[in-house]
């Protein structure tokens, strides 16, 4: 599928840069350089866009326009569940063999009724919205996940979304913070709801997603009556009942209110809701259509509706902003999930159930690069034990891939890409047309060789919860790697100057590096209100140092400090180099807060000094220390190494392995969760103090000095 669109196919090729500065907005004599605008917006006064052509303010409008635009499309598919299986101890589903399709025009009606019915049964006010009410959803991404928001959105309240991986503690913090009465769960995080009802005093009234609910965990959630709780498909025959158009107190909701508070985690551990408006996710649509052109080519060039698989986290701001563009657009959305996205599923039961992917055969895939990197290994070891004339057929094709791709072509040549790359194009559906990566770096090798293996343009995005993920995302004409595009035009992006770590606007002027480089800092449209802070009378101060902290207004436009460090190359577009805050982005599009992880390490007595890393693009964190010498000898004697220095333990790689597992039973005792553990130990060779510049006067890290100190034994715990 992929040889039959050329790059002409997919956006027409502007002269380059594809970002361009507006230069009369540099402020150079107080750390910043001049705004990044898309390239499309030059030639209109740098004005950014701010909804869609169709000229939608909020999601309501959103709503109604696509269910009455293209009622008779297809919306939504989802695989009923026939039989659980437990194979070797291990949970195997076995799903119906086909597809389940809504209609817009029946998607629709089910979002009007569990509007009417939640608002029925929960006795939610007409004045919801100004009294603080609020609809959590605590559910895996399914087709309901989407017809509670929506009917959320109709209702006029905003949604509640946590992501599954905080945990009870982390659902419970969220749900207390907004005093939240309202909750969707499903089945699997019910059992995590149910652990925690009882710390959260303001829920009210639950529904539950799904056909088969527990009676023993509905009992123990309602807390002896004093939560009502109700099934999905008696809300929805209550909707239906009840005749009135709830639309019409909504359809006109301010864009300024807010849509949804999403659950991310902190940096000191506990989840920080971020507000994102109805204008925020409107801005987002009308951004994301110019990189949704492989889809409409699909259906101007082959007749055929574009098909989306939708199987990422809903509770993730870049899947919910890729849902509702793609509904806004009238695309039809089958949902899967990472467990059953392929034949090789670990949640998958062969051979009687086929993988969503084969049955969907999306167009368009989100990836993670964490699943890129699946599909590279994967492919790579396959390819290697064939052995003979098909692993030279094999690498015959990739070369081929390699070659067009620097040429600006997509996938080996014909020929080869049919012998030797239909068999996992299949595996996906065999007619993808275009890939977007994003939540972490992809890199260069593999970004080339999922292109030439998928036959079809692999992209990667740049966003943050906080600027509703796609502030950047690159052509799909531009082959070029290790980046992540211009700004969208809802987007406007600016470097700031960080001295302590060595970045600056002025290294365009250093011949060694020549580009320039600083923290990225963005605004526009689709730049979040702020962060939660907490409801009237109990403002968490923290968080509210935090919004005077990571936003600043300049030239009276409000940007966001990202805390990543970029360069804009010669095209004007981002490469994200570093990161300045404690935080860091797993290959899953998940975070660790380093310091959270840093103050179970202190813990430790052979450690006198920790600090967590995360490599940019990296699959795992790992322990940089400086060790107690004292400490070191008695722990190594104790594990029956006798007899060395402190010197000869620190460089010992028996000793390393025995305390790094030591390290992860720590933090496994102190309840990080796994993601948490550090995956690799490196000791430094020498102690961090202020005098050699390692730890500022306060004792604080500094970050980048002690990687760069440690950089041998970093490399070669990632190199690994």
């Amino acid at each position: 599928m992929g040889n039959a669109y050329s790059m002409k196919h997919l956006i027409e090729e502007p002269d380059k840069p594809y970002g361009v500065f507006d230069e009369s907005t540099a402020l150079y004599d107080q750390g910043y350089g001049p705004c990044l605008y898309n390239w499309t917006l030059k030639n209109k006064g740098f004005k950014l866009e701010d909804r869609p052509e169709s000229g939608e303010e909020n999601l309501v409008k959103i709503f109604l326009g696509a269910i009455t635009k293209f009622a008779q499309k297809n919306a939504c598919g989802y695989r009923k569940l026939l039989k659980v299986h437990k194979v070797d101890g291990f949970e195997k589903l076995q799903l119906e063999n086909k597809y389940n399709y809504l209609s817009y025009a029946a998607w629709g009606k089910r979002i009007l009724n569990m509007a009417k019915g939640l608002k029925e049964f929960m006795k939610i006010p007409d004045d919801a919205y100004a009294k603080g009410e609020k609809l959590v959803v605590f559910a895996e991404t399914q087709m309901d996940w989407m017809v509670a928001a929506f009917a959320a959105w109709v209702i006029g309240i905003p949604i509640v979304t946590v992501y599954a991986t905080l945990g009870a503690e982390g659902a419970a913090y969220a749900i207390n913070q907004t005093e939240a009465k309202y909750i969707v769960a499903d089945a699997r995080l019910l059992k995590v709801l149910v652990t925690v009802v009882d710390q959260c005093p303001s829920i009210s009234h639950i529904m539950t997603l799904g056909d088969e609910i527990d009676q023993g965990l509905i009992t123990k959630a309602s807390k002896g009556g004093a939560v009502k709780i109700e099934q999905i498909k008696n809300v929805l025959i209550l909707g239906e009942s009840i005749k009135v158009d709830p639309t019409e107190k909504t359809r006109n909701t301010p864009p300024s209110n807010y849509a949804v508070y999403m659950y991310t985690s902190g940096t000191t551990g506990a989840p920080k809701g971020v507000l994102i408006t109805h204008a925020n996710l409107v801005a987002l649509v009308a951004t994301a259509q110019r990189g949704t052109a492989p889809l409409k080519n699909v259906e101007s060039e082959l007749g055929e509706q574009g098909v989306y698989i939708a199987y990422l986290p809903l509770a993730h701001i870049m899947e919910l902003g890729v849902e509702i563009t793609f509904f806004q657009m009238g695309c039809c959305l089958c949902y899967g999930s990472p467990h059953t996205l392929t034949a090789s599923g670990v949640k998958l039961k062969v051979p009687e159930s086929i993988s969503d992917a084969e049955l969907a055969r999306p167009h368009m895939f989100v990836m993670a690069p964490a699943v890129l990197d699946k599909v590279y290994n994967n492919a790579n070891k396959k390819i290697k034990e064939a052995g003979g004339l098909k692993t030279w057929i094999a690498e015959s094709a990739l070369a081929s891939g390699a070659r067009r791709y620097t040429d600006g072509g997509i996938g080996a040549n014909s020929l080869l890409n049919k012998i030797a790359m239909a068999k996992l194009q299949n595996l996906i559906g065999g007619r993808c047309v275009a890939v977007l990566s994003g939540s972490a770096p992809l890199a260069a090798d593999i970004q080339i060789f999922c292109q030439t293996a998928l036959c079809c343009p692999v992209r990667q995005g740049y966003g943050l919860t906080e600027t509703c993920a796609a502030s950047c995302v690159a052509e799909w004409c531009d082959n070029t790697p290790n980046q992540c595009g211009p700004p969208t035009p809802a987007t406007t992006i600016r470097l700031a100057d960080w001295k302590d770590g060595g970045y600056a606007w002025s290294d365009k002027d250093k011949p060694e590096i020549g580009l320039p480089r600083g923290e990225v800092l963005i605004a526009g449209h689709m730049v979040c209100a702020k962060y939660f802070e907490g409801v009237p009378g109990k403002e968490d101060p923290a968080i509210v140092q935090k919004n005077k902290d990571e936003f600043v207004t300049l030239n009276g436009m409000k940007f966001f400090r990202s805390g990543d460090i970029g360069q804009i190359n010669k095209d004007g577009c981002i490469q994200i180099i570093d990161r300045k805050k404690d935080l860091w982005k797993g290959p899953q599009g998940e975070y660790v807060a380093l310091a959270k992880v840093e103050a179970v390490l202190k813990l430790h007595p052979v450690i006198e000094i920790p600090m967590c890393y995360g490599k940019t693009g990296g699959n795992w964190p790992i322990a940089v220390i400086c060790a107690d010498k004292g400490q070191l000898v008695r722990f190594a004697e104790e594990e029956g190494i006798k007899g060395k220095s402190a010197e000869e333990l620190m460089k010992d790689a028996t000793v390393n392995k025995k305390l790094l597992a030591s390290i992860r039973d720590l933090c496994k005792a102190n309840k990080l969760i796994a993601m948490e553990f550090p995956e690799k130990l490196v000791i430094s060779p020498e102690l961090w103090t202020p005098e050699n510049e390692l730890l500022t006067t306060t004792m604080k890290l500094k970050r980048p000095q002690i990687v760069n100190f440690c950089k041998a034994g970093i490399d070669a715990a990632y190199g690994s």
